[in-house]
């Protein structure tokens, strides 16, 4: 439970390195199907297809040279049977931060 913040930010920072690079139009215009398939809504999470654009090699598998930042940090620990690769099923079954409380006035 303690990765969950580090793991959360991996995707968050990998997202935000592969969209911004090939996308060029303003958040403000994507629509809400766009939204959700990015993870919800702004700010969310990277949706696994997301995450899966750095696979350069098109093998449908992550490798560590493929990662980068946080993620790569925590390659280890999402890759179960330690083959090396990131599958679908490993990114997938990674653990999820949980929401922080909001604090009311």
């Amino acid at each position: 439970m303690k990765y969950l913040p580090i793991i959360f930010a991996a995707l968050l920072l990998v997202a935000m390195t592969s969209c911004a690079s090939s996308k060029t139009e303003d958040v403000a215009e994507t629509t809400r199907t766009e939204r959700s398939q990015r993870g919800g809504q702004r700010g969310g999470p990277p949706s696994i297809d997301q995450i899966f654009e750095m696979d350069t090699d098109g093998n449908g598998m992550l490798s560590k040279s493929e990662v980068q930042g946080p993620l790569e940090e925590m390659f280890d620990t999402i890759d179960i049977d330690s083959d090396g690769y990131l599958t679908r099923e490993e990114v997938e079954n990674a653990p999820r931060p949980e929401r922080p409380q909001r604090q009311r006035p």
